[in-house]
């Protein structure tokens, strides 16, 4: 390049070096827009501060970052070139100042005001993100405030109760969607609550005397380091159950005093059973009441060898109720059997009432072909009773001549459903009479002099030990559509 071509650059350069030392340097720019904001709260241990700056000039300029608990704050780094600084660990619940000192290559400076902020309550129960870290033991009653500072961040708390009682564990204030488990103490999973966003977390579980009890919050997808979330475990200490320990046939209590009201509890799932034994003086119909229920509990009977007789399954904490004909003088067990989350505050009510005159089923036994009882007679009434939900009643009779015969059973049992059915000496089924519910059955056919048959009552749902069926048999020359005209009265009318 010739020498006509460099000097209008060379001047240029010459002006731009004249125009420079003519001005003098301006200092850098005030630095402003801090972040966190000036007087934020609820700010993180850890954090980044940022701000706003430059120079009017072209150049760099460097960053002198002023933090502390004192105004004016002490130097925390020095000649950075970013517009943010990353800081950790600072002290919770504490009020931060902090200001920013700009400074150029010329030595120029630019000071920015004091800022300040403040943080949130600090999680001092770290770490604790294992069984063998939890931390504990808790108070009850107390709210403890903590934080999920990741997602894979869990924190372990235990407590261990003086006594037996119930536990309420409810995790509160969530910032995010945060789950609630509860183990014992060799770690197995007992309870968990999961709710789903930001909902409340709630455990109750009846928990027993010196043993140690974790408590576990797990984040579900995302968390909230900012924001702490409200742990706090509030106990119930349990009233005194005397019947126990009464969870097995071995252990059970009694004997129970007939038309005595005992008032028990059912503690948690390992109190699986509360079992009662009774010894009634002669034959008769035990009556067994189960109310005033604080949940879903079902009532059993079983007899000396341990053998289901009867049970009661009603849902919801409607009452239990089972009445049973008992032959003789043995040992008898109640047992109460949860079908929901049990209640230790709450009780259940029991009472065992025992009625001798209550009439016996003079027919039995009668549960099968060979047992079947008879000869029934023609226009006479029988009363009898399905005591069990096994009980089959099996009757015979045999007919002085061919001819037309009617079967009537009725007066069903309420809420029960009996069906009747009739066989030849061979026990094949001629016909069957199966309405629903407790309507009245009856079958007509036609029958052969001297010939075997034999009537079978069956129930089909339900039964009733208490209320009794009526069966009647007739018998006319033709086939015709009958009924009886007063039921229990043994009079066929012919219409």
């Amino acid at each position: 390049m010739g020498l006509s071509k460099k000097l209008p650059l060379l001047v240029a350069s010459i002006f731009l070096v004249l125009s420079l030392s003519c001005t003098g340097n301006n200092p850098p720019l005030v630095p402003s827009n801090p972040q966190p904001s000036d007087g934020a709260t609820g700010q993180p241990g850890s954090l980044t501060l940022r701000w706003s700056g430059g120079d009017p000039d072209p150049e760099l300029p460097y960053y002198d970052v002023y933090l502390g608990t004192t105004d004016p704050p002490p130097i925390r780094e020095a000649n950075l070139l970013e517009r943010y600084c990353e800081i950790a660990d600072l002290d919770s619940n504490t009020t931060h100042y902090w200001m920013i000192v700009a400074q150029d290559e010329h030595g120029d400076t630019a000071a920015g005001p004091v800022w300040s902020f403040s943080t949130t309550i600090g999680d001092s129960y770290e770490p604790n993100n294992w069984f063998d870290e939890a931390f504990g033991p808790l108070d009850f009653d107390v709210p403890y405030q903590s934080f999920i500072s990741d997602r894979h961040d869990v924190d372990f708390f235990y407590f261990t109760p003086a006594v037996n009682g119930t536990a309420t564990i409810e995790l509160t204030n969530l910032p995010a969607d945060y789950d609630l488990y509860l183990c014992d103490e060799s770690e197995n999973l007992l309870r968990f609550s999961e709710n789903g966003k930001l909902e409340d977390e709630r455990i109750i579980h009846y928990v027993t005397a010196w043993d140690k009890y974790y408590v576990i919050i797990k984040p579900c997808e995302s968390c909230d380091s900012n924001d702490p979330y409200t742990l706090q475990i509030n106990f119930d200490p349990s009233p005194t159950d005397t019947y126990e320990p009464n969870n097995w046939f071995n252990t059970a209590y009694g004997p129970l005093d007939f038309a005595e009201t005992y008032e028990s509890y059912i503690w948690n799932w390992d109190d699986e059973y509360d079992f009662y034994y009774f010894i009634p003086d002669t034959s008769g119909m035990v009556n067994i009441h189960l109310y005033s229920l604080p949940g879903d509990y079902d009532l059993a009977l079983f007899d000396q060898n341990q053998e289901e007789l009867a049970s009661s399954w009603n849902s919801g904490t409607s009452d239990e109720v089972i009445r049973y004909y008992l032959n003789g003088a043995e040992l008898y067990y109640a047992v109460i059997i949860p079908d929901d989350d049990p209640d230790s505050t709450d009780s259940y009510l029991l009472m065992v009432d025992y009625d001798t005159a209550q009439a016996q089923d003079s027919y039995e036994p009668n549960d099968s072909f060979d047992e079947a009882y008879g000869p029934l007679d023609f226009e006479m009434t029988y009363e009898s009773w399905i005591s069990t939900w096994d009980d089959v009643d099996f009757y015979y009779f045999v007919p002085a001549s061919d001819g037309w015969i009617g079967i009537y059973l009725y007066s069903i049992p309420p809420y029960t459903d009996y069906d009747l059915y009739v066989y030849d000496s061979w026990y094949d089924l001629i016909d069957i009479s199966d309405n629903e519910g407790n309507y009245d059955e009856w079958i007509e056919f036609y029958a052969s002099v001297s010939e075997t048959y034999y009537v079978v009552v069956e129930p089909f749902e339900g039964y009733d030990a208490v209320d009794s069926y009526y069966l009647e048999l007739y018998y006319s020359g033709a086939a015709q559509s009958w009924r009886p005209t007063q039921k229990g009265k043994g009079k066929l009318k012919i219409d």
